[in-house]
């Protein structure tokens, strides 16, 4: 379980393994996600699953609370971060008095910094969890390969400034063309001339 207060955001497009929720207390920023781009604001909860693109591009510095942690920290729903996809992976904290509630306590447990802290976080990181899973409404992923997917993003994001095409990338993870195609248009929402040229744009 890892948590931090930031000023802002991490705006370079990456993926982890681990599920990464952004609050945000104050501020304003752009939000790519699962091929879509929002605007969150204050009250706005961000939800990544693991192996989901996603970055951001800082309006106005704020009050961001930053946690990831493994689905593995909640047996009961690893499997659920692992197989599905949120329809909406982002909620604002009116929606629900209890979230909203919640996440003031996991702020207050946060800067208390006493010897419990950790599992107290943990123990709010789960009911969040509890009350965020009908918000989201997640869906299933027919064929989701995330170890497919984590390898044609990874080598994306190392090799986009270089000259970059569905033949070199796979060659490179012995991949078929088509395959890389679809994972790209099914899992993310756009096709990889556009995935490239939005990292080449974030990064400009």
């Amino acid at each position: 379980l890892s948590c931090a207060f930031v000023t802002e955001l991490r705006e370079l497009p990456h993926l982890h393994a681990e599920c990464e929720i952004v609050v945000c207390y104050s501020g304003k920023a752009s939000c790519f996600l699962g091929g879509n781009t929002s605007e969150i604001g204050e009250g706005d909860i961000v939800i990544a699953f693991p192996n989901q693109v996603h970055n951001y591009i800082m309006q106005e510095n704020g009050s961001f609370l930053v946690v990831n942690f493994s689905s593995d920290m909640m047996p009961n729903m690893g499997n659920f971060f692992k197989v599905n996809l949120p329809k909406h992976p982002i909620i604002n904290l009116n929606e629900s008095d209890a979230l909203k509630k919640l996440m003031l306590e996991f702020r207050a447990a946060y800067d208390s910094k006493n010897e419990d802290a950790e599992l107290l976080l943990l123990g709010y990181l789960s009911l969040a969890m509890f009350l965020l899973k009908p918000l989201l409404e997640a869906k299933p992923v027919d064929g989701l390969n995330s170890s497919n997917f984590e390898k044609i993003c990874n080598y994306c994001i190392r090799n986009y400034r270089n000259k970059i095409s569905l033949d070199v990338i796979s060659k490179e993870l012995h991949l078929s063309k088509q395959r890389v195609s679809h994972i790209f248009n099914k899992h993310m929402g756009m096709t990889f001339p556009q995935y490239i040229n939005f990292l080449r744009i974030s990064d400009a």
